[in-house]
């Protein structure tokens, strides 16, 4: 499903929990994730029935992808907030805290048009 949204471009999305990760082809792709890429230790790589990876990632696994993400940069995230809808709230909270919980800190980000610097 998420090679439908972005083909072309690596996609990491995990859960709160930060134990499960679900990814397109392209960051299989980039973390070179294949048929024949063991398992990790401590770590699961969900595959067909074919034995070709999914896209879901468990625990020790999600390592993969990441250690060939490149860095977050302060201008690419807010890149990414200002220009992922008019007018959002980010939240951010603790990994420890349950999603339905009070986020530790939130702010209303200005719509992109809106923004002074």
């Amino acid at each position: 499903m998420l090679d439908e949204v972005s083909p072309d471009n690596p996609v990491f999305l995990h859960d709160w929990t930060n134990h499960l990760a679900w990814v397109n082809s392209a960051a299989l792709k980039a973390a070179k994730i294949t048929k024949s890429t063991p398992d990790p230790e401590d770590g699961v790589i969900d595959r067909d029935s074919a034995g070709n990876p999914t896209g879901t990632l468990h625990n020790k696994a999600l390592g993969l992808v990441t250690a060939v993400m490149p860095p977050p940069r302060s201008r690419r995230w807010k890149s990414a907030l200002y220009g992922s809808s008019a007018s959002s709230i980010v939240m951010a909270s603790p990994a420890s805290q349950p999603p339905n919980s009070t986020p530790c800190a939130s702010m209303p980000i200005a719509p992109w048009n809106q923004r002074t610097s």
